[in-house]
C-alpha cells in the first residue's frame, strides 16, 4: 500500500502525511521523492523523511504521545491549518458505512481533521482488515475522501459501496 501511494506523487507536491504504521512505511518510499514538501508531525515520520535529499520538511510539534509518536497542540492545528497541500496521505483504524473514518485516540482527531482541510486532494492508506471495524474517535465521514489506497482483501461489498461514493478505488497486491 505504501510502496503503490508513493507513486501518486510528483515533482512539486506539497504533501501532508498523517501518523501511522502505513503512513511511517510510506514516508521510507518517499525519501527518493524530488522536489517534494512534507508536512508531517509524527517522530517516526520525520526520522524517515530526514533522510531525503531533495525534501523540504515542514514539522507540526507540541505535546508527544508515545504511544503513537505522535504531536499534538492545539498550536499545531492552527499551524497544520495554515500550511495548503495539494494531497493529504492519511490512515484510519476503523471504517465503517455508516459510522465513518475512525481512530484510536482522540488525540489524533484534531491533526487528521486539519490536514484533511488544508488538502486538495485526500488520500486514505488503509488495509482491508479495518473495513467494518470501528474505534472509539470519529475524525472523518466516508464522502471526505477522495482516493483509497487498500490490499487486496476487500470485499466484493466494500467496492461496490467505494464506486457508489465516487471514492477512487486502487487495490495492490
Amino acid at each position: 500500500i505504501a510502496r503503490y501511494a508513493a507513486t501518486l506523487v510528483a515533482p512539486n507536491d506539497i504533501l501532508i502525511v498523517d501518523s501511522g504504521t502505513t503512513t511511517t512505511r510510506l514516508a521510507r518510499h518517499l525519501v527518493e521523492k524530488n522536489k517534494i514538501t512534507v508536512l508531517c508531525y509524527n517522530f517516526n515520520i520525520l526520522n524517515e523523511l530526514r533522510r531525503g535529499k531533495d525534501i523540504s520538511l515542514i514539522f507540526a510539534g507540541g505535546y508527544y504521545h508515545q504511544e503513537d509518536q505522535m504531536f499534538t497542540s492545539k498550536e499545531n492545528v492552527e499551524f497544520i491549518r495554515s500550511i495548503r497541500a495539494n494531497k493529504v496521505f492519511i490512515s484510519a483504524s476503523g471504517f465503517h458505512e455508516t459510522l465513518g473514518l475512525t481512530c484510536i485516540h482522540a488525540h489524533e482527531v484534531d491533526n487528521k481533521r486539519a490536514a484533511m482541510a488544508s488538502s486538495a486532494t485526500r488520500i486514505l492508506l488503509m488495509d482491508s482488515s479495518k473495513f467494518d471495524m470501528v474505534q472509539t474517535s470519529f475524525f472523518a465521514s466516508m464522502d471526505e475522501i477522495d482516493i483509497l489506497v487498500t490490499d487486496e482483501g476487500i470485499s466484493p461489498k466494500w467496492r461496490g459501496i467505494l464506486a457508489e461514493k465516487g471514492i477512487e478505488l486502487h487495490v495492490v497486491s
